[in-house]
Order: structure tokens, then C-alpha cells, then sequence
């Protein structure tokens, strides 16, 4: 059912005659089921740009969803605490962030000791609100850390602010020999004996 004719076609060279060749071409006929596939993808309807205001608003609620299939917090274990294994813990994760070279936070965790209110809470002081914001933006993964390591799920953290803590600096010769003469009293001693100034 082919039908094929030869076509001469000329082409340009360089010599005064030109070359003529044949060239086959085809004729179909077309069928009555031949339609063109066309592959489509299910989930198409459902895709949305990563970079589309959509897009965005899926992925929030995406990650909302997650939070949100977490098992009843009751059925999780709730083990007892102490003190001791609370600061362990926490200078553990302090220790970590630091690795990650999350400085400002190892700093803001490391400037205080962690108290065990009661078997559920733990509370903390900081010095400032600029330290509490700090703790508190990241405090999602701080609280996920302690409630694995110390298998207690129903641990909350209570933070407050008492700018009585605020650290000292020692900046002048006299206030840093004041701070070492606190520390050992012996000092003044062996200043007297050598008879050196301040």
C-alpha cells in the first residue's frame, strides 16, 4: 500500500554541471485508531510551583500537617528526672550547638543552669529579653533533644528574665584584683610577700 516516487533534486556544486540524485519519499495512508499518546501524570493537577505564593502556602501546610499527626502526647513515656542528668543533658546539647557553630545560642544556653521545677517543667533564667527571644525561636529543637535523651515527653520549658544576673566585667587592674582576692583570699598575701603593685 506504499506508493513511492523518485524525485530528482538538485543541489549546487562547485563543478559546471550539477549532480542529480533521487530521494524516496513515502506515501501513508492513515489509519482510523491512529491518534497521537499523550502521557499525563496523575498527580499533575494536584503539582504547584515551589516558587509560587501557592506553592508556599502548600508546603506550610504540609509541614503543619506533620506537627500536627504527632501520637497523643499521653501515650508517650514520661519517665522521672534529676537535676543532675537535666544539667548533663543540657551542657550536652549546649556542646552540640556549639559543633554546629550556632555560637550565640551555645552562649545564651551556656550562661545558665537549667532547674528541674517539677517532673514536667524546667525552668531557666536568662539576663536579658534579648536572650530569651534567642532561646525561644530555637526552642522546638532544644525541647525535642531533652525529651529523647532524658525519655520524657511531657517536658515544657519556662523561661524568665532577672536582669539582677547580668555578669560583671572586670576592666580596670583594681577591680580585676578585687575579683582574685574574692576568689583566694591568699592572694593579698602573696602580693605583700613580693611586694608588687597593682
Amino acid at each position: 500500500m506504499k506508493n513511492t516516487t523518485e524525485k530528482p533534486i538538485a543541489q549546487a556544486q562547485p563543478t559546471a554541471q550539477p549532480l542529480r540524485t533521487t530521494q524516496k519519499t513515502e506515501h501513508l495512508k492513515p489509519t482510523q485508531n491512529s491518534s497521537p499518546k499523550v502521557r499525563t501524570n496523575p498527580n499533575a493537577a494536584n503539582r504547584v510551583s515551589a516558587l509560587s505564593l501557592s506553592g508556599i502556602r502548600k508546603k506550610r501546610e504540609l509541614e503543619q500537617a506533620k506537627k500536627q499527626q504527632v501520637t497523643d502526647p499521653d501515650d508517650l513515656p514520661s519517665e522521672s528526672f534529676t537535676e543532675s542528668s537535666l544539667q548533663k543533658h543540657w551542657e550536652d546539647y549546649v556542646a552540640l550547638i556549639d559543633k554546629e557553630g550556632r555560637k550565640i545560642l551555645g552562649s545564651a544556653l551556656g550562661s545558665t543552669t537549667p532547674y528541674k521545677k517539677d517532673d514536667h517543667i524546667i525552668l531557666i533564667e536568662l539576663a536579658n529579653d534579648t536572650l530569651k527571644k534567642e532561646v525561644e525561636s530555637d526552642q522546638f529543637p532544644l525541647m525535642e533533644y531533652l525529651k529523647k535523651s532524658m525519655n520524657n515527653y511531657q517536658l515544657e520549658l519556662e523561661i524568665t528574665v532577672n536582669e539582677s544576673i547580668t555578669q560583671k566585667y572586670h576592666f580596670t587592674a583594681e577591680e580585676k584584683y578585687a575579683k582574685l582576692q574574692e576568689l583566694n583570699p591568699l592572694i593579698d598575701q602573696l602580693r605583700k610577700e613580693f611586694d608588687l603593685d597593682l
